[in-house]
């Protein structure tokens, strides 16, 4: 598959995961698409509140523009790795409750800036304000992303590329996973939204007391 395949693939299969909850199918974008100098940004993926915008023009030609949504930024040449870094960046996206609101300011980092960033949160993955950002919530959004997706042969085991918990200090994503099972099981058909404003499993949130 090309590129632009894979990510129309994942994006597909995603928003398969989350469709009472978004809008539309997110924007899937990969990295090998940008113009320079983003393709040599030092992180598998990202997303932001604003990269929709960033990049509308690439938008509009890759995909069609529908109007403000989520962009996610993802990396791999195999569909397993495409998906697993689109199910990383849309958890960071529904951890944070972000909104996208037609005519919002266009704030996003100028491509050095960005490009900078990036290089410091690949040199720094183990830096305090990382961690907190693969944390509890966002595994716990991830865990219920993961077990939503539609099983498909060629991506069955997506999931084990899809955390970077270790790289932060974090247990392995098997053992995180499991303390999740049972809230994922049970309110499986509640919005990934609805269930983060609650009080997390027991087990799972002294995962990540340390």
């Amino acid at each position: 598959m090309t590129a632009r395949e894979l990510c129309e693939r994942a994006a597909g299969l995603i928003y398969l995961a989350v469709r009472d909850e978004l809008d539309d199918v997110p924007y899937v974008l990969h990295r090998d698409e940008l113009p320079e100098p983003y393709p040599g940004a030092q992180v598998g993926g990202w997303t932001g509140a604003t990269e929709d915008l960033r990049f509308r023009e690439l938008i509009d030609d890759r995909i069609g523009w529908g109007g403000r949504g989520p962009l996610l930024v993802v990396s791999g040449d195999e569909l397993p790795v495409v998906l697993a870094v689109t199910a990383h960046e849309l958890a960071h996206v529904i951890e944070r409750g972000w909104r996208f609101p037609e005519g919002e300011a266009l704030d996003y980092l100028p491509a050095e800036g960005f490009m900078n960033w990036t290089s410091t949160a690949s040199a720094e993955m183990r830096a305090e304000e990382s961690r907190k950002a693969h944390g509890l919530q966002w595994h716990r959004a991830l865990a219920h992303l993961v077990a939503r997706c539609p099983f498909d042969p060629d991506t069955h085991d997506f999931d084990v590329w899809t955390s970077t918990g270790e790289s932060y200090g974090w247990p392995a994503w098997p053992t995180i996973q499991s303390e999740f099972s049972g809230e994922v099981w049970e309110r499986r058909r509640e919005p990934i939204c609805s269930i983060l404003e609650s009080p997390p499993p027991d087990g799972a949130a002294k995962l990540f007391e340390a």
